[in-house]
């Protein structure tokens, strides 16, 4: 009894995971790509690499920490460092304005 509650649990969740994940039209792609590669070092290639893990936009990108994406990506800590300082610049976010904004979220 245990093992089919746990099981329809999993079954629930997986369904969750489905419903939440958004599946973006080609020229949907295209325009996020086009914003992406604005920010100075991202290419079309990283910028399809950025979108596969769910950032689809400058902002977006510019929130994360690099521990954030390490594991799902397979780039460099230094490269998604980079990404990620070179969207705060393009926004306009300083490093420490950055981290203050992350640490309110995290509160």
């Amino acid at each position: 009894a245990v093992e089919e509650e746990e099981e329809a649990e999993a079954v629930e969740e997986e369904e969750e995971a489905e419903a939440v994940e958004v599946t973006l039209t080609e020229m949907e792609k295209r325009e996020i790509y086009k914003e992406l590669v604005q920010v100075r070092g991202i290419g079309i290639a990283s910028a399809k690499r950025i979108v596969r893990l769910g950032i689809t936009s400058i902002e977006e990108l510019a929130k994360l920490e690099v521990d954030m994406v390490q594991e799902t990506v397979d780039v460099s800590p230094e490269v998604i460092r980079g990404w990620i300082t070179s969207a705060r610049k393009h926004l306009g976010i300083d490093e420490v304005e950055a981290e203050e904004k992350v640490e309110t979220v995290d509160d």
